[in-house]
């Protein structure tokens, strides 16, 4: 799956938790792989971008990310710089352009957007998990166990 479609579907997942409309406070987060990022975080132009490629299990087998990781190495070393030329300014633009466009050419695991909560109420979370959005994802456990909730 493609970034943009990452994106695409954290949009949806909010969409839903607006439809929800839970009454416990929570938050999204989209799971990769074992790895967890706010909806933000994926955001083209965001510069948190180039921290993806310290997470090497959210991208499918056989792509080569060499070329990413190099980008990111220069991207830190220009961020750790003493003293800050203006120069470098315009250089981590450029090379931020250009993980940019090379990351969104990866593909990367399947994501869920998962709920997050503020405090542990568990009433409100199976209440939660009952909401037929929730049922009809069909990706949420219901057992009193569990408390992921995923709507997206």
């Amino acid at each position: 799956m493609l970034l943009r479609e990452i994106r695409e579907r954290a949009l949806l997942a909010q969409k839903n938790l607006e439809e929800i409309n839970p009454v416990i406070k929570c938050y999204m987060m989209v799971s990769i792989n074992g790895s967890q990022f706010m909806p933000g975080d994926l955001a083209a132009g965001n510069s948190k971008l180039v921290d993806l490629i310290k997470h090497p299990k959210i991208f499918m087998p056989g792509q080569d990310l060499e070329k990413l990781i190099q980008v990111t190495d220069k991207i830190k070393h220009l961020k750790n710089a003493k003293p800050e030329k203006p120069e470098n300014g315009r250089l981590m633009h450029d090379l931020f352009v250009n993980f940019e466009t090379g990351i969104e050419t990866c593909e990367f695991y399947e994501p869920q957007c998962e709920l997050r909560f503020y405090s542990l109420d568990m009433e409100k979370i199976q209440e939660l998990k009952g909401h037929s959005i929730v049922r009809k994802i069909g990706k949420t456990d219901i057992s009193e166990a569990s408390i992921n909730v995923v709507v997206g």
